[in-house]
């Protein structure tokens, strides 16, 4: 027989990895990704946990000192979960915060993240990062 998780266990492991990545236990984060797994952010879609790690670790981990995100809504659909969160961080270089909203869409297999796409308006955050602009005498 095949286990097949409940809506509340993938809903629980949604909420499990969002605390792992606040925490930045990244170990804890791909312990819940497929070997497989495939991430789509607008254009870019990364294949495999090795590609997701390798982006976290370039554009992700060094950039931000501390992230966390809040889930505002969450439900799921048998093996899809549907969240709208708000990440708040610390950007690395100078300390600033950004914050940014965003929907995230998944399919869990076996009660680990198989498949997911994430909606948010990217340009909005990449404004934030921009170096604060000097004050004009």
């Amino acid at each position: 027989m095949t286990y097949r998780p409940t809506e509340q266990a993938n809903i629980d492991a949604v909420r499990r990895m969002i605390a792992l990545e606040g925490e930045r236990d990244w170990e804890g984060v791909y312990d819940l990704v497929t070997e497989d797994c495939v991430t789509s952010m607008g254009e870019l879609v990364l294949h495999g946990k090795a590609e997701m790690r390798a982006y976290d670790a370039k554009y992700f981990i060094p950039v931000f000192s501390r992230s966390a995100r809040t889930i505002f809504d969450i439900a799921a659909d048998g093996d899809a979960v549907v969240f709208r969160w708000r990440a708040d961080a610390t950007l690395a270089a100078d300390g600033r915060a950004v914050s940014w909203e965003g929907v995230s869409w998944c399919r869990m297999e076996g009660g680990k993240f198989a498949e997911g796409r994430i909606y948010t308006d990217s340009a909005a955050i990449q404004r934030q990062m921009r170096p604060p602009k000097e004050p004009t005498p």
